[in-house]
């Protein structure tokens, strides 16, 4: 299910910015009470729902995230969670919506798509893929568990970035792991080659894994690993991700690695900053 990359020019009180303060909120609540896998699929169904209905207004936008957080819950565990009940919403959000309109937000988020919750693969999903067929950082345990929770922080990072909608969750996975094994110091895309099955295969054994299972070369995650790589480089105050993944189950990689980008973003500040001072002086 496509979300189009242009629907917010359509809601005329809802902004990217809101939208992305409102998924790092949710980062924080889905660390108490949600699966992490599930966080992916929230965004999805608040996408879908902001696509359709045009007459979101901002005082409603939390309303929406923790409405997608509990239908995605309940469709993917098949659980009902006594935090995300009708009652532990109401709560979550300091009480600023009454009962009846939190459960006439589900109704109308269930219409504006159509009943229809089944999707395909999240970002998730496919990075847990890549990353078991030869996406791994190499020989190194160290390095792999440094690619694999590298690799989920990027993609996290990514699910902020409204403009990344242009590109589907399996390439945003891909582009993702592929920064993710550049930065541990290992090859852009590679992985190794499978033996072929039989002659009429042996094309596929020129074929790196990641590229044969994935379907991307290294051209083809070009355009988006450049958009991920100048998201990555501009200044934010949204800290949720970052903190999540500063954690030692997360490998400390948030802290132990800079963003890629923010070198250069670093180096362009301090030039300007360099060419104020020399501007001062004359």
């Amino acid at each position: 299910m496509v979300v189009s990359p242009s629907y917010m020019s359509h809601q005329p009180d809802i902004t990217q910015g809101m939208r992305a303060k409102l998924i790092d909120w949710l980062v924080d609540i889905q660390e108490v009470y949600v699966l992490e896998s599930l966080m992916s699929v929230v965004v999805l169904l608040i996408d879908r729902y902001l696509e359709e209905d045009r007459s979101v207004r901002r005082s409603q936008l939390q309303l929406v995230g923790v409405t997608a957080m509990r239908l995605a819950y309940k469709f993917e565990t098949q659980v009902e969670c006594h935090t995300l009940s009708v009652d532990g919403i109401v709560e979550m959000c300091d009480f600023q919506y009454p009962r009846e309109e939190v459960m006439r937000m589900e109704s109308r988020m269930l219409e504006a798509i159509s009943y229809r919750i089944c999707r395909s693969m999240s970002i998730h999903e496919f990075l847990t893929y890549y990353i078991a067929h030869g996406g791994g950082g190499g020989d190194d345990d160290d390095d792999d568990d440094d690619c694999a929770d590298l690799a989920n922080y990027y993609a996290e990072l990514m699910l902020l970035e409204y403009r990344m909608l242009e590109w589907p969750p399996s390439q945003l996975g891909a582009t993702a792991l592929a920064m993710a094994r550049k930065t541990v110091g290992k090859s852009f895309w590679v992985g190794a080659p499978s033996p072929p099955m039989s002659p009429l295969l042996t094309c596929f054994a020129q074929t790196p894994e990641l590229e044969r299972r994935s379907g991307y070369s290294e051209d083809r995650l070009a355009p988006s690993y450049n958009a991920m790589l100048d998201a990555m480089g501009q200044k934010t105050s949204l800290r949720a991700i970052y903190r999540k993944y500063s954690r030692s189950e997360y490998g400390d990689v948030a802290t132990r690695y800079p963003l890629p980008g923010t070198e250069a973003a670093g180096a362009e500040a301090e030039a300007e900053a360099d060419a104020e001072a020399d501007a001062e002086v004359e």
